[in-house]
Order: structure tokens, then C-alpha cells, then sequence
């Protein structure tokens, strides 16, 4: 994968210091759709891990506010401690396809969404308890979810953290257009 360089956005703040930043302010991300109405934003590469960039080419927080509202989730893996030969065993490399896996009935939390590798059974971590409240009810009613991990390790290497991205699948074929 070819990496990406973002743009930079320069701003004086009130104490008069001029400030950089490669990142989206949160309500910037997503002033622009296209006429589908699908977020002007695409997945990158950037320092080995995938990011979303928005349209001035700059970096987007995959759980900033208003992605959920076009139907773009990300959150960091919960838990993973608990699951490191999952995580060692298990493919979580950038761009890398994850498994969405609901709670057992009757389980503690009736909203938790555990994470697995792609065809892997054994859960490496949990979606957290806010991106689940979005996720669980779309999982029970059967709605088709595409899941990536944006950071992550390749089978073999240890990792602590993963970050998820979630959306439908033609709405991750779009992020993914310049991959």
C-alpha cells in the first residue's frame, strides 16, 4: 500500500500561538457529501495504519462525531488484554476483515459485540458499550455489516490495540475506493 500525506491546517489560537494539525477538526468531518449523500471521506494509509481523510485531505478520528450519523462506526477494541493469543493468532492488520460476533443471550451485557479475525472463532476483544447501543440492534435485524481493522498486527505479531471501522458494505466499498 502506497502512503498517503495529508494535508496541514494551520490556525492562530486565542493566546496568539500559531498551531498545525495533519487532523479534521470534528465538525469539519463531514461538511461534504456527494450526490448520493455518501461522506466525501476515503480510507488512506498513513504511517502503516488506515486512516480516514476527508476531502481537504485531512485526517478524520474514526469515532468523531457525526460518522455514526452516516453510518461510519469506529471504535478502539475492549478487553483485548484478556485475548492475546487471539490477537497473535488472528489477522488484524490494516485492512484486514473482522467479525462482528453478538453477545449469547443471556449474557451480562445484552448489547456487547465481540470482535474476532475473519473466519476465527475466538474473540479478541469487545466493540465499546456506546458503539454497540448503534451496532447491536442493526446486527439482531439481520442488517449486513462490513467490519476492517484501521490498526492492528498480521497474524503472528502481537498487538494491543485494534481499531475497528464498521459501515454497510456499499458504504465501505466507497471509503475504500482509493485503496
Amino acid at each position: 500500500m502506497t502512503s498517503f500525506t495529508p494535508a496541514v491546517r494551520s490556525w492562530t489560537n486565542a493566546s496568539g500561538q500559531h498551531r498545525t494539525s495533519v487532523h479534521a477538526r470534528n465538525s469539519d468531518a463531514l461538511k461534504l457529501v456527494d450526490t448520493q449523500g455518501r461522506p466525501l471521506v476515503r480510507l488512506e494509509v498513513y504511517k502503516d495504519e488506515l486512516w480516514l481523510v476527508d476531502d481537504d485531505d485531512l485526517l478524520v478520528n474514526s469515532d468523531a462525531p457525526g460518522l455514526s450519523t452516516s453510518g461510519i462506526y469506529g471504535f478502539d477494541a475492549r478487553g483485548t488484554k484478556n485475548h492475546e493469543s487471539a490477537l497473535t493468532d488472528g489477522d488484524f492488520g490494516p485492512g484486514a476483515l473482522i467479525d462482528l460476533v453478538r453477545a449469547p443471550a443471556g449474557a451480562n451485557d445484552p448489547t456487547a459485540i465481540g470482535i474476532s479475525a475473519a473466519g476465527r472463532e475466538e474473540i479478541a476483544g469487545y466493540a465499546d458499550k456506546k458503539t454497540a447501543l448503534f451496532l447491536a440492534p442493526k446486527l439482531d435485524d439481520g442488517v449486513e455489516l462490513t467490519a476492517i481493522s484501521l490498526r492492528g498486527a498480521p497474524v503472528g505479531e502481537h498487538t494491543a490495540l485494534v481499531t475497528v471501522l464498521v459501515a454497510e458494505p456499499e458504504l465501505m466499498a466507497h471509503l475504500r475506493r482509493n485503496l
